[in-house]
């Protein structure tokens, strides 16, 4: 019916908003452990405990290993490793 379509578009974008939100924290974590660690290429920086809770969050909340590396600019053997080791 039409009012589930409005419903379920509602929905989507109240979704997109929240990933768009989770998109600007995340991008704010990994830009202050940048900072915190000294480097500029977030590729070349070492992962702080930081990085490695966003990585288990992300992880819990149903990202794949590609998009949270993709998400974090890590390579997708960090992340797994990290998976492994803190899950």
């Amino acid at each position: 019916s039409v009012n589930t379509e409005i419903r379920l578009n509602n929905l989507s974008q109240e979704i997109n908003e929240k990933f768009d939100i989770l998109e600007n924290i995340t991008r704010n974590e990994v830009e202050a452990s940048v900072a915190a660690s000294g480097t500029t290429e977030v590729g070349n920086a070492r992962l702080s405990p930081k990085d490695k809770e966003v990585i288990i969050s992300l992880k819990r909340q149903g990202w794949t290993v590609d998009e949270i590396a993709k998400r974090l600019k890590r390579s997708v053997g960090e992340v797994e490793m990290v998976i492994e080791m803190g899950l």
